[in-house]
């Protein structure tokens, strides 16, 4: 029997190709990069990583249940390499600050604080919650405009993830299990054959191409996912759109950070990561230090998004002079907020990305089989995608959901599981599709 393939070696389809191989599962996985990821939405070295919601959001269950999903992992590597591997390797943890404008508000009621046992995570200690500026002084050393609120966040392995480590542990963890990685392994075209599926893939290295079948497939390609299943599924390419985001790298001038305190240094690395809940919902986190010991900050904005003229060039478009500004003055709002005093010229760019975010319509992502023609679902095929940028810190769940799914797998047992099934699964890709065709 030919081994499953999973198309993306990125975080999704690893966790996928992963899952299915703890299972017993013959994988193999297919990456068109290298070993080391110049461009992609897995690229980096640091996502947020939150659990805060209610008691019923399928993404504060993505998150903790990942946690659990990721010690597994960091215990069966440990078992080959002789403890070599930490939860530290993949976390940083640290406050995860949010800060709620008047028009997101209704998301403070909606989290009900005063009653922690209707949250995703009891609270205890773990939330800290200010509902008006002198409190937030108080509390967190912020100085906040009048009407605005915030939230701390206080979990182990709550504040940052790396990518990055996350993607090699996993690709560690797959060959160990038996099973394999491929790199610079691109899938050109992908057909549906009466014994399953017919792959043409190119070799990007020595621009050769060879001819693969298996039985089941996971497309887990991101951004690429509509394309590889047009001749199979062409509707996919209706249902996420692939949008441009920039990230900017920045920091403060070793000249400027140099003469700070400790205390300033230390309220600088426990302010981040920050999520401003406005229009454009502005975030940023210490991706990482610099030779120097400088915090490098990621800056993006959830909701500045463009389209892509060529979705194969878009990692090498520039970010603007405009996206630095509005980088900069974002992030030195924030960080006056922390009574850090920092002007726009003290702060210098590191460097500036273009990424892509993998959009549906609900901005709610899919983990679902592939539709047939005939209205029903293939149960062979499985698509991961839409991520939409909330992906990362529930990368290990996600990648559970897709393996039972293609497994034919359920757990009635757990009763967020299936929730998050029900609104990432086939029951809502079949609504999407009749939408569109109303």
């Amino acid at each position: 029997m030919n081994p499953t393939i999973v198309i993306g070696g990125g975080l999704m389809g690893s966790a996928t190709a992963w899952q299915l191989a703890q299972q017993g599962e013959s994988v193999i996985l297919l990456e068109q990069q290298d070993t080391i990821y110049t461009s992609g939405s897995s690229h980096g070295e640091s996502r947020i990583s939150r659990s805060l919601g209610p008691q019923d959001d399928i993404f504060a269950y993505l998150q903790i249940q990942g946690i659990k999903e990721t010690q597994q992992l960091i215990d069966f590597l440990n078992e080959h390499e002789l403890e070599t591997h930490s939860m530290e390797d993949i976390y940083r943890t640290s406050p995860v600050t949010y800060i709620f404008y008047p028009q997101t508000s209704e998301e403070i009621a909606v989290l009900n604080l005063d009653k922690p046992d209707t949250l995703a995570h009891p609270s205890g200690d773990s939330l800290a919650f200010a509902p008006d500026s002198e409190t937030a002084r108080t509390k967190f050393g912020l100085h906040l405009p009048d009407l605005l609120q915030t939230i701390r966040e206080y979990r182990k392995y709550s504040g940052t993830m790396n990518p990055r480590a996350l993607i090699q542990k996993l690709h560690r963890a797959i060959t160990y299990s038996g099973n394999e990685v491929q790199y610079n392994q691109k899938v050109k075209q992908l057909k549906r054959i009466d014994e399953g599926y017919h792959l043409t893939i190119l070799d990007t290295k020595n621009q050769t191409e060879k001819v693969i079948e298996a039985p089941k497939i996971v497309v887990a390609a991101g951004p690429y996912s509509g394309q590889l299943l047009n001749e199979i599924c062409p509707v996919i390419n209706q249902l996420i759109t692939p949008s441009r985001l920039f990230l900017t790298f920045l920091k403060i001038k070793p000249a400027i950070y140099k003469r700070w305190s400790e205390e300033q240094k230390n309220k600088l690395r426990d302010g981040f990561p920050i999520i401003k809940l406005n229009d454009e919902l502005f975030y940023s986190m210490i991706e990482q230090l610099d030779s120097d010991g400088i915090p490098i900050l990621k800056v993006g904005g959830h909701f500045k998004r463009t389209p892509i003229e060529n979705l194969n060039e878009v990692w090498k478009v520039p970010v603007s002079e405009e996206e630095v500004e509005w980088s900069k003055k974002e992030l030195i709002e924030y960080l006056k907020m922390s009574e850090l005093e920092v002007e726009i010229t003290d702060l210098e760019l590191h460097k500036g990305y273009s990424c892509v975010y993998s959009l549906t319509q609900s901005e709610v992502p899919y983990v679902a089989n592939v539709p047939l023609a005939t209205g029903e679902f293939d149960q062979n095929a499985v698509l991961v995608g839409g991520m939409s940028g909330v992906g990362a810190k529930g990368t290990m769940t996600y990648g559970l959901i897709a393996a039972n799914l293609l497994l034919r797998k359920e757990r009635r047992d757990d009763r967020m599981y299936k929730l998050t099934e029900k609104a990432l699964g086939n029951e809502r890709l079949k609504s999407d599709l009749e939408d569109l065709d109303r």
